[in-house]
C-alpha cells in the first residue's frame, strides 16, 4: 500500500474491531518553526484512535551531529517505538500530517526500511479528513504495547561514503 483515501481510511477504521487493532493511524504533524505545534494540534483534535508520533524526538536521533537536521534514529529505537505504538508486523499503519505528506511519508519510508510493507499515507492528510466532514477527537487512545521483531539494521540505507565508493568502483549509477 502507498496511499489511502479518506473514504478508504474511514471504512478501514469502521471495520477495525479486532484486537489488536488491524489498522493503526499515526499523526505525525510537525513544523520546523515550532517543534511543539504538531503535538498541540494533535491535542486539539485528531483522527479517532490516532497515536501521535514526533518527528523531532521519535523519528530522528537528535543526539548526533553532522548527519542532517533529522538523522535516522538507531534501528533498535525505531523498533521500540513501533512496539510502544502497539504496531505488529501484520498491522496496517496509516500516517498523516497537515502539510503535503512529507512527514507522513518519512514514517511510511522508515516502516518500509525495516521490512514493514503494510504502510500507507493518508491522501491529503488531516486537512482532507476535516474537509470530508470526518470525526475528530481529543481522546488519546489506549495503547497496548507489543514487541516488534527487530532487524539488525535499516534496509536500503547507504551513506554518502558508500555512494562515493560505489561510484569509484563503477558499481553505482
Amino acid at each position: 500500500m502507498g496511499i489511502v483515501s479518506v473514504d478508504q481510511l474511514s471504512t478501514l477504521l469502521a471495520a477495525n474491531d479486532g484486537a489488536p487493532p488491524e489498522v493503526i493511524v499515526c499523526d505525525v504533524r510537525f513544523y520546523l518553526a515550532d517543534h511543539e505545534q504538531g503535538r498541540r494540534e494533535y491535542d486539539a483534535g485528531h483522527i479517532p484512535g490516532a497515536r501521535f508520533v514526533d518527528l523531532h524526538t521519535e523519528l530522528a536521533d537528535q543526539s548526533v551531529s553532522g548527519r542532517g537536521r533529522h538523522p535516522l534514529p538507531p534501528v533498535e529505537d525505531f523498533h521500540a517505538l513501533l512496539g510502544r505504538l502497539g504496531i505488529q508486523p501484520s498491522t496496517l499503519v496509516v500516517a498523516y500530517d497537515a502539510d503535503g505528506g512529507a512527514i507522513a511519508s518519512r514514517l511510511w519510508w522508515m516502516l518500509r526500511s525495516v521490512g514493514h510493507n503494510r504502510a500507507a499515507v493518508l491522501d491529503g492528510g488531516f486537512p482532507a479528513w476535516i474537509a470530508a466532514g470526518q470525526p475528530v477527537t481529543t481522546d488519546a487512545p489506549t495503547v497496548t504495547a507489543t514487541d516488534y521483531p527487530a532487524l539488525p539494521d535499516w534496509m536500503g540505507v547507504v551513506s554518502a561514503d558508500d555512494v562515493a565508493e560505489g561510484l569509484a568502483y563503477g558499481a553505482t549509477v
